[in-house]
Formats: structure tokens, C-alpha cells, sequence
């Protein structure tokens, strides 16, 4: 585990603070990089309701069950990624090594795994009236208010990279999380692709 000293913020090179939100708005868009997050890979059995009610008693949530779902808000969330496996994401609070143990010791009689993934994704923050205008240049997904909506995720291809994309409210605005080797490569092409918008009124 990385020493806390020695962290750095992901994209913090770029000096995201710098970048004009005028120029942004302009083409109805704001774009920023989330605060740093706990996530968590949990793996288990959704029927098990000793499991359900573990992961409910340490992150305050329930476990969602319907492909594609979340629940939960922006600041935390149980994310679906499978029949089996969820993500835990969380704005950092306290340390990843508390919450694991946590974790641990509120399912240590459950068949289920619980992986700390803190530093594996970039959380990507994206809304305004051109937002779905980014996501159909880069994704094949169907974000369509009437298909995807507040409250669901998905994962996909995001212009060659991966995304899991969570749309948290309907202004529309959505968390995208990159792995963090392709975070620089998707936060230029947001960049750069919200040049060929055309301003807002």
C-alpha cells in the first residue's frame, strides 16, 4: 500500500483547477475531477441475507440487485457490476485500511470477497445540456433520458478505453470512472471534443 505521503491526486499534472468554466459553460458543460474516493470490488452472494444485511450495516446502503443499477447517492454508492460482484464508492472520509477492516469483520462468516480498489479508477465528473453530447461521441451506450437514467450504470467502451459510467442526477450529470493508466488519454478527449460543440444559448 502506498504510504499516505507519497500519494498524488490523479491528474493533478494537469493542474485541473486552471481550466476556464466559462469556456465550458459556454457549451453547456462543467467537467471536474472527483475528490478522491474509497471503492471497494465486494464479491458475494446476493440471495445470502446475512451477506445483504453485512454490507448494508458497514456502508449504509443496500445491495442492489437489478443488472445496471445503483444505489445510494453521489457521494456514496453500491454500484451493480455483475450477478455477483458490486462497487463500493465512497468520497474518502476516512482511510481505505479502516473500512476494510470494517468489511472484514462485519462479514468475516460469509462466503464473499472484499477487494480494496481505491487507486485503481479516476472518477471523472461530467454535466450540463451538452453531456450526453460527449457520451454518444465516445460510447456506444444508449443514454437517452428515457433508457438511462438517474440511478444506473453501466460499463463500456469510451473512445478505446473503459468507462463505468453512473448517471447521478437529470441535469444530466454522471460519474465516469477510468482506470487510472487512461485517465490523462479520457480527460483530454473531453477536452478536446467539447471544442467541436456548438455554444449554448
Amino acid at each position: 500500500m502506498v504510504k499516505p505521503y507519497l500519494r498524488q491526486q490523479a491528474l493533478a499534472h494537469h493542474a485541473v483547477d486552471s481550466v476556464d468554466p466559462q469556456v465550458l459553460q459556454r457549451v453547456g458543460l462543467q467537467f471536474w475531477v472527483e475528490a478522491p474516493r474509497i471503492q471497494f470490488a465486494i464479491r458475494g452472494d446476493a440471495q445470502d441475507q446475512d451477506f445483504v444485511a453485512g454490507i448494508k450495516k458497514i456502508s449504509g446502503l443496500t445491495l442492489p440487485v437489478k443488472a445496471n443499477t445503483v444505489s445510494g447517492s453521489a457521494e456514496a454508492s453500491l454500484l451493480w457490476m455483475g450477478p455477483d460482484e458490486w462497487l463500493f464508492s465512497q468520497i474518502e472520509s476516512s482511510t481505505s485500511a479502516e473500512f476494510e477492516t470494517e468489511f472484514n469483520t462485519a462479514l468475516a462468516e460469509q462466503h464473499c470477497l472484499i477487494s480494496d480498489v481505491s487507486s485503481s479508477r479516476v472518477v471523472l465528473g461530467l454535466s450540463g445540456v451538452n453531456a450526453r453530447e460527449i457520451l454518444m461521441k465516445a460510447t456506444s451506450l444508449d443514454v437517452h433520458p428515457n433508457v438511462f437514467s438517474p440511478g444506473q450504470c453501466a460499463q463500456s467502451a469510451f473512445a478505446r478505453s473503459h468507462v463505468l459510467l453512473h448517471q447521478i442526477n437529470d441535469d444530466p450529470g454522471y460519474h465516469l470512472y477510468f482506470h487510472r493508466s487512461f485517465s490523462d488519454y479520457a480527460y483530454r478527449w473531453i477536452l478536446d471534443a467539447s471544442n467541436s460543440l456548438t455554444p449554448v444559448a
